[in-house]
Parts: structure tokens; C-alpha cells; sequence
């Protein structure tokens, strides 16, 4: 918890589309944290969410406070960050239940617990709930600089973007935290991707796993028009990366016109996937 991992270690175990989404909600600094099979370990780590909110704890005190962007059980990858353990509690077992980490803030001087803490502790309630709202409250202003809508659970922010979404206002503001921006973004995703029956609009390639939403007004330039569905179209990743390159583009008609760059590049490949494809229209999307 001290340094976080570096990005090509994990690289080598997980996959890339897990791994970019959280490297973009933690502005690419991803801390690991995990636990043994030991007693309730599993149990805990399968209540935790994304999302939630957990305090690294030591002699007595809170050290620091970080978020949940993601997890997985994995043996290898822990074996590899941490290898086994040495003492009797845990000889020859790895922190094998990961949780993948946004620091928020480390406090300096530590928090004093005001209740003691043993071991991996899952989802408080009751009184302790109540202490740690405490230390939340004091802290607020630094919490909502990482994300503004902390207190909202990731349903209501998707429901909240819908209902915005269903009225019209696909606006984004800057000052959204990472999270929201990063539900937003899954929700018009998904609205782009059925809208074009979930195929390239060049290729036609099915394999959900391998296609994008593409902005068709940019992201940074059109604010207003950051969630909007008809602002979007489904390309697979290879095609994605050529559109946002300037190699492609799709004109008024609908037809893809490929670059002097590719045209004037006589590869088989090159004319596989993309100069076949010149003057053609896009697939139509389907009006719902």
C-alpha cells in the first residue's frame, strides 16, 4: 500500500480492457491490497464492491483512506507482488483475494481508531458505521476533490445519468469526479452499441469484446454532446484507432473515405482492413 504497482507488472495478468479502465479512474497510479483463504477472508472480499470506500489500519490508527476500482481472485498475480507467507498464521499461503485501489489521502499525523481493528474487516454497521462517518465528515472537502458524488452508490449514478439522458441533457461537465464520468461513458456505450445491433459500423464484426463507442464530435470539444447516442457509432477497436487517428473518416453520406495514407499503401493487409472499404457506407443503425 505504500507504492503503487507498476502498470506493466500487471499488465502480464490481467486484461487490458480491466486494466485501462482502472488506470483511467486512478489517473494510472493502482495500488493492491490483498487477502489469504484464510477464515471469513472470501466472504468479506465478495461483499466489498467497487466503489466502496476502505482505511488502512495500524497500530491502532488509520493511515490512509483509499477506493475500490476493482478486484479479482488471483494467485499468481499475488504470489508474484507479495510470494508466500513465512509466519504460522500464514505459512505457505499468498494474498490471493485482491482488491485493486485509488488512494485518496494518507493521513499525516495517523487517525486514531476509535474502535480496535483485527485483521481483514468487511462492511461496518452499527456503531462503528457511525464513528467512521465521523472521520469521513472531517475530510469531505479532500474526498470530494477525488469525487463529488462519493455518497451516491454506482445505481443511483446510473440511474441519475438515464434519467438525464431520457430528457435530453447529454451534457458532461468537467467537474465530474472519474467515477461518474466513467458510469457515463459505460451507459452511452451500451445505448451506442445496441443502436448498431452490437457490429462494427465498418467491418461488421460481432464480438462484443471488440468493439468501442466512437464520439463522432469529440469528447473535448463538444461538451453538450458527450452522452448523447446519436453522437456515437460502433466500431471494432482496430477501425476505432484509425478513425481517431484521422486515417478514416465517414463523410455526410455515410460512406468511409480512407487517407492518401492508406491509399497510397498497396500491403494486402492494408487493403483487407481498410482500403476494401473506401466509398462504402457505414452499416445503418437501428432506429429505435
Amino acid at each position: 500500500m505504500q507504492k503503487p504497482v507498476n502498470e506493466m507488472v500487471l499488465r502480464d495478468f490481467l486484461d487490458a480492457g480491466t486494466l485501462n479502465e482502472m488506470l483511467a479512474l486512478t489517473d494510472g497510479k493502482i495500488y493492491v491490497w490483498g487477502a489469504t483463504r484464510k477464515g471469513r477472508n472470501r466472504k468479506i472480499w465478495e461483499k466489498m464492491r467497487r466503489g466502496d470506500y476502505v482505511f488502512a489500519y495500524r497500530d491502532k490508527c488509520f493511515i490512509s483512506l483509499s477506493r475500490i476500482v476493482g478486484k479479482i481472485h488471483k494467485p499468481e498475480l499475488a504470489e508474484h507482488l507479495w510470494g508466500v507467507g513465512k509466519n504460522p498464521d500464514n505459512m505457505n499461503l499468498t494474498w490471493e483475494y485482491i482488491y485493486f485501489l485509488e488512494k485518496i489521502i494518507d493521513f499525516d499525523p495517523p487517525e486514531p481508531s476509535p474502535f480496535i481493528v483485527r485483521g481483514h474487516t468487511g462492511p461496518l454497521t452499527g456503531i462503528q458505521k457511525e464513528q467512521i462517518d465521523q472521520i469521513f465528515k472531517r475530510y469531505e472537502q479532500v474526498i470530494k476533490q477525488h469525487d463529488p458524488d462519493y455518497d451516491k452508490s454506482d445505481q443511483e449514478l446510473v440511474e441519475e445519468i438515464e434519467r438525464a439522458i431520457s430528457q435530453g441533457n447529454y451534457r458532461v461537465e468537467d467537474s465530474w469526479g472519474r467515477r461518474k464520468i466513467r458510469i457515463g461513458q459505460n451507459v452511452w456505450r451500451e445505448k451506442v452499441l445496441e443502436r448498431y445491433g452490437w457490429k462494427c459500423a465498418i467491418c461488421n464484426l460481432p464480438i462484443k469484446e471488440l468493439l468501442d463507442a466512437a464520439h463522432i464530435k469529440s469528447w473535448a470539444e463538444y461538451p453538450d454532446y458527450r452522452l448523447d447516442p446519436n453522437n456515437g457509432m460502433a466500431l471494432c477497436v482496430l477501425h476505432h484507432r484509425a478513425f481517431d487517428k484521422g486515417l478514416i473518416k465517414i463523410n455526410q453520406n455515410g460512406e468511409i473515405e480512407c487517407s492518401d495514407t492508406l491509399l497510397s499503401n498497396q500491403h494486402d493487409t492494408v487493403k483487407l482492413y481498410f482500403t476494401r472499404y473506401h466509398k462504402k457506407r457505414i452499416i445503418s443503425r437501428i432506429i429505435f
